[in-house]
């Protein structure tokens, strides 16, 4: 009895770690980088992995991979587990190896140093190609957000665009639509998510219209438009 006594906090603080700390980077599953490497050790958890992580000021995010001689016990392949700690990632695809059964996670180390912080003027927002909009600071539109550069960026891979968003209150990209079901919004991020040609989707509240569009503000800058009651336009983030 005493012995699960002993284990049940560490599970706790286990599960605490992969939930809050780290934030599982799904599209780039089955992958893990070669490029800018800080560690490259074998370890046993998320948890243990994240905190090598968040030792080091440098690293933003962190790879699991079950090493080639794992065998097929739980307990060997828990103790194979490889833990790979990076301090940038190379876009376009650059420095990236497959390997099946691979995970990545950046890390939550807190909030963005200017990302929907308040703001009165585009001086207020610190970014370069960001701005104030509708009193907070946000990427400019047509921008991605980088959730690993806490910048932002003119163009963003498919492969590193994340199903997580940006929020432009009234705003609304009028064209480039590639379906638009009236659905609820959580399903309609969902929709977008799962789309690999989705870069931004529409919300009409009023009407629960669900917009997917296959171009950003900078690919058709005539199509933007802002100041549109009920429409709410969410743009991916990029890694």
């Amino acid at each position: 009895m005493s012995f699960l006594l002993l284990l049940q906090p560490f599970t706790t603080l286990a599960l605490s770690m992969e939930e809050s700390v780290a934030k599982q980077l799904t599209p780039l599953a089955n992958l893990f980088f070669t490029d800018n490497q800080l560690f490259n050790k074998d370890d046993t958890s998320v948890a243990r992995c994240a905190q090598m992580c968040l030792m080091s000021d440098a690293c933003k995010l962190f790879t699991l991979t079950e090493n080639s001689n794992s065998s097929t016990t739980c307990s060997s392949r828990r103790s194979s587990l490889r833990c790979r700690g990076h301090s940038s990632v190379a876009r376009n695809g650059a420095g990236r190896t497959p390997s099946p059964g691979s995970r990545m996670f950046i890390l939550a180390r807190g909030s963005s140093v200017f990302l929907e912080k308040p703001c009165s003027s585009n001086a207020d927002c610190s970014a370069a190609n960001s701005e104030c909009f509708v009193g907070k600071c946000l990427c400019t539109p047509g921008y991605y957000y980088s959730i690993t550069g806490d910048t932002c960026l003119a163009s963003c891979p498919q492969a590193e665009m994340q199903e997580t968003y940006v929020l432009y209150p009234r705003s609304v990209m009028r064209q480039n639509n590639l379906r638009c079901p009236t659905i609820p919004q959580d399903q309609c991020l969902k929709k977008c998510g799962g789309n690999k040609n989705c870069k931004n989707v529409v919300f009409w509240t009023h009407s629960s219209v669900c917009c997917l569009k296959s171009a950003s503000a900078l690919d058709a800058p005539s199509d933007w438009e802002t100041n549109v009651d009920n429409a709410y336009t969410y743009v991916k983030n990029c890694l």
